[in-house]
């Protein structure tokens, strides 16, 4: 009897619920017609709504179009220290996968393999996205304006809260050096 109870309650766990009571002639011991109160009823979270944003994103670009974009945005003046900052490449990849409230970023090395870059959860807004890391500053989080047209992503740094300063420069150059450029879909 053990096992049929065992079985059961498996099986009711598993699609997301469980008994109110459970029947003591199911409980070894107990009296017949006892009846004890059991855990109390718990749906199984609904999966997360899925975001315009929900998908796989891609970005390339140049060494020149990172250069444009600081400038654009009143960093160009340190473009050259940025770039030995970060090391800019000649052609910089990325791919972003937003999926039902968690994201990854990561780049390609010029090997050609990915390196995961930041990754943790996010948000989504009817006009902003917001980041939440897990990685580099924990519990950091940017905001972003959004739109998406067919097939690509478009990404305003709106604002940061957490560490301000990445290498000598504010958040938002990191931001506006490598996410200027929209993303098109992947899948």
């Amino acid at each position: 009897m053990r096992l049929v109870y065992g079985a059961v309650a498996l099986m009711m766990v598993a699609g997301g619920c469980t008994a109110e009571t459970v029947q003591a002639n199911d409980r070894p011991g107990a009296a017949a017609g006892e009846t004890t109160p059991a855990t109390k009823a718990t749906p199984s979270p609904s999966p997360t709504v899925r975001t315009p944003i929900d998908g796989i994103w891609g970005l390339r670009q140049t060494a020149a179009d990172v250069r444009e974009h600081l400038t654009e945005h009143g960093y160009g003046d340190r473009a050259d220290e940025f770039f030995r900052a970060e090391q800019v490449w000649e052609v910089d990849q990325w791919e972003w996968s937003f999926d039902q409230g968690a994201f990854t970023a990561k780049w390609m090395n010029p090997d050609g393999s990915w390196k995961v870059a930041d990754y943790g959860t996010y948000t989504v807004e009817p006009q902003t996205v917001t980041l939440t890391f897990a990685s580099g500053d924990p519990g950091s989080s940017t905001t972003f304006d959004y739109s998406v047209d067919g097939d690509t992503l478009r990404l305003d740094w709106r604002s940061h809260e957490g560490n301000q300063d990445v290498k000598g420069f504010p958040d938002e150059a990191f931001w506006r050096a490598y996410l200027s450029t929209p993303l098109a879909r992947a899948s």
